[in-house]
């Protein structure tokens, strides 16, 4: 059984030596390593060429910067094996790897092995804890609660890591789902591929494979937050929105889970900066010159208050907690929630994304007798 193994490369000269490496020296022989270079600047191009000529598994392709979407379907769309593996060109892979996914096609006839673990930068092993694992198996079928544990409750905490990269493919399903992803996504697009995934087969293997080193470097699409523009979170907003506008089943699922993680993005990238808005995103109904209190005083709050801090069109009225009251943070004593029937004020933000403790905060605030179009949530909130 041949594998193929999709390299999109841009810019990585020093990490590229050593992530070819690791696939030219897998235990698993029967590869075709497809190097695609996509358009980069530095040594990268030059280095392909190299490895190119010394192994003949290696076809090297150099094509005009398209973004790692465009990479990956190019890749897909020239491969011969039965079954892809993706690996980024900063990242590296255990001698083993490729050997341990084939073991489990052969046994589990599956189109998809996905692995749930995996190795971060500097060799810290993340150990995930799956209640629901059985051997090597997590689920037979794609269930509903699979979208929750790919992609965490309302797009947050995710139990099973969700990047292409920890995932064997059987080749036509590779490139059908990869079609459905934009070239123009930098942000979002393993998620979006992993969502169309489970929608598009029930094929699936869960699976431990841990030989896959992911390396989080400063300067990548993910940490770097200068190269992030608003335009193209909206991009990722409308694609996601389309895609979950054209399926049938899961809907009300997936519209919480992409409103959660479009809100978690929006967060990493633009709280703490000033946006041009006419009201305080993603809540519509909160306009400029409102009052405002924030209860809940976890790394939520902590986020949307750095946020407000800097936006000099909203007013601060209280941060509430009851579960933190008195402590100080920054320049803010913490208060009980029961004090809001104090406090002037035009909407009250719950500032989390568990929905029990929306549930809880929503009790409160109706013992209180808090009217519900002053209480306004980041999660599943019907305007957001």
């Amino acid at each position: 059984m041949k594998i193929s193994v999709i390299v999109p490369i841009y810019n990585v000269e020093g990490y590229l030596n050593k992530c070819i490496e690791s696939i030219i020296n897998q235990s698993y022989k029967d590869l075709e390593i497809i190097l695609v270079d996509d358009g980069s600047t530095d040594n990268s191009s030059a280095i392909c060429d190299r490895y190119a000529e010394v192994d003949m598994r290696i076809i090297n392709i150099h094509k005009s910067n398209s973004g790692v979407v465009s990479a990956r379907k190019t890749g897909g769309q020239i491969a011969s094996g039965e079954y892809i593996v993706s690996v980024d060109g900063d990242d590296w892979i255990d001698e083993d790897y490729i050997e341990n996914f084939v073991e489990f096609i052969e046994r589990e006839k599956r189109e998809v092995i996905w692995s749930i673990s995996y190795y971060k930068q500097r060799g810290c092993y993340s150990e995930l804890c799956l209640a629901n694992v059985k051997g090597d198996i997590l689920s037979k079928g794609v269930q509903r609660e699979l979208l929750n544990l790919v992609c965490g409750e309302y797009g947050f905490q995710n139990d099973i890591e969700y990047s292409i990269c920890n995932k064997c493919i059987k080749r036509d399903l590779y490139n059908l789902v990869q079609g459905k992803v934009d070239d123009s996504l930098t942000r979002g697009e393993d998620l979006y591929f992993s969502i169309a995934l489970l929608t598009n087969t029930d094929s699936i293997f869960f699976c431990r494979n841990d030989g896959y080193h992911y390396v989080q470097r400063e300067t990548s699409n993910t940490n770097n937050k200068t190269a992030y523009t608003n335009e193209k979170f909206l991009i990722l907003q409308e694609k996601l929105k389309e895609f979950s506008s054209a399926l049938k089943e899961k809907k009300k699922s997936l519209n919480h889970i992409i409103d959660g993680y479009l809100l978690s993005t929006y967060m990493l990238y633009f709280f703490g900066t000033v946006q041009d808005r006419e009201y305080l995103y993603p809540f519509t109904e909160i306009e400029k010159g409102s009052r405002i209190v924030i209860y809940g005083g976890g790394s939520i709050g902590k986020n949307i208050i750095s946020y407000l801090e800097n936006l000099a069109d909203y007013n601060i009225v209280a941060w509430v907690d009851s579960r933190m009251v008195d402590q100080k943070i920054g320049k803010w004593v913490v208060k009980s929630a029961s004090e809001i029937v104090n406090l002037q004020y035009d909407f009250i933000i719950l500032a989390t994304n568990r929905t029990k403790y929306i549930e809880e905060m929503k009790e409160n605030l109706k013992r209180l007798e808090i009217k519900d179009e002053k209480v306004v949530s980041a999660f599943g909130h019907k305007n957001h």
